[in-house]
């Protein structure tokens, strides 16, 4: 996808009725991920060959969720950072970026002129104009890695923390609320010990109430905090899988020579599980 040899045909934004993909495109357009991934490719002046994209494509598999779409574009050295916000809040310095909406449509922003936004729309193919209104949902980012940056970071820390280190925000905010979790469940048996002290010694049905209350609101909390860590769990392992499975075969093709002669076959190497590290649903 070179400029030379395989540009990626779109129209102008004033043409709104062709499709905004071309001729190369028949692998990516069979989905509106993988539309996008195309089209946003070519608004980030993506230059790397035809081939590379091939190599960065899931193996038999299409581009059909979103974190597939983000495994690819780590794969071509762009990171993607996740915001909850609005529509109307994305900037000019945020576009192009993706914008997955609260009933799960994924809109590209590509420009931003005053209160109107140039959107490409995945599932019809075709950008068009929208107003800025407050449609709520969640932006993700695309910058391009700074390949010196990474490459010192992945000497100070290591590549596999180096990658780890991504997720920083998310592993505190899992440990949080493993914490409160556990914390949770000490409120039975206290519960259980405050009913025979305060409430059968006493007979009080008013304190039982205020018990009852206090523990069902507790065991809520608990149930709906359960949920959001197997979610954040799930996200994670599936992050995980992608990233560091891709960074672990770089690492492997970097290997000195000598290293790799001394497996007596290549059945020796494994490919990389992460899923082991974090087990979570792709």
């Amino acid at each position: 996808m070179t400029q030379g040899s395989a540009t990626m045909a779109h129209p102008a934004p004033e043409a709104q009725g062709e499709p905004a993909y071309g001729e190369d495109g028949d692998l990516l357009a069979t989905g509106r991920f993988a539309r996008c991934l195309h089209r946003l490719l070519d608004a980030l002046g993506w230059r790397g060959e035809p081939r590379h994209l091939l190599e960065a494509l899931p193996h038999l598999e299409q581009v059909d969720d979103l974190e597939t779409l983000r495994s690819v574009l780590a794969r071509l050295n762009f990171e993607t950072r996740t915001i909850a916000t609005r529509l109307s809040n994305v900037s000019e310095a945020m576009v192009p970026c993706l914008f997955m909406t609260a009933d799960g449509s994924l809109l590209l922003v590509l420009d931003r002129q005053d209160d109107e936004f140039l959107v490409f729309d995945g599932r019809t193919g075709h950008e068009h104009w929208r107003g800025a209104d407050n449609t709520a949902g969640t932006g993700f980012l695309v910058n391009e890695i700074d390949l010196e940056v990474e490459q010192k970071r992945m000497l100070r820390y290591g590549w596999m923390t180096s990658v780890l280190r991504k997720f920083k925000s998310l592993l505190w905010q899992l440990l949080g609320i493993t914490f409160l979790i556990n914390m949770f469940a000490l409120a039975v048996p206290i519960y259980i010990m405050n009913v025979y002290d305060k409430v059968i010694g006493t007979r009080s049905e008013q304190v039982l109430v205020y018990f009852f209350l206090g523990i069902a609101i507790i065991v809520v909390a608990d149930v709906v905090l359960r949920s959001i860590r197997a979610r954040a769990v799930a996200y994670l392992g599936a992050r995980c899988e992608a990233l560091l499975g891709s960074a672990a075969f770089q690492q492997l093709l970097h290997m000195p020579i000598n290293m790799t002669e001394r497996a007596p076959n290549l059945s020796d190497i494994q490919p990389p599980r992460a899923r082991k590290i974090l087990p979570g649903k792709a």
